[in-house]
């Protein structure tokens, strides 16, 4: 991380959650969102676009398959970091092995949520 803010692209199908993590990241000192999408398709596009430092991406049924090759495509193609987030716990290790640098649950703490933006940027 190199002195600006965090630059980061949101990748969650529902658009209340993708709404909360703006609202929630866009007060959290030191975070820019540069985008949102609602689709893996639509989050490849953006963060292609706008180059983010971090993705955070929903990993959630029933678009998990979906979820997991948006991650690889962002990490290794792309060398996007991201944090997934689910309320999957289960799914933390296919995340992981997508290539998810962290995992946090939706109902963890927000501060665990900032700390795994952070470290991920940080990569």
């Amino acid at each position: 991380m190199s002195g600006g803010p965090v630059r980061v692209l949101i990748a969650d199908a529902d658009a209340r959650v993708r709404a909360a993590l703006r609202s929630f990241l866009s007060t959290a000192p030191g975070f820019d969102i540069v985008a949102e999408a609602g689709t893996a398709a639509a989050a490849l596009e953006l963060a292609r676009a706008h180059a983010p430092a971090v993705a955070v991406v929903d990993v959630q049924p029933p678009r998990v398959a979906e979820s997991l090759a948006l991650l690889r495509a962002l990490t290794g193609e792309l060398d996007i970091p991201a944090v997934a987030i689910s309320t999957r716990g289960g799914l933390r290790a296919r995340a992981l092995a997508a290539g998810a640098c962290r995992f946090v649950e939706k109902d963890g703490s927000a501060d665990l949520l900032l700390a795994a933006l952070h470290a991920a940027a940080r990569r």
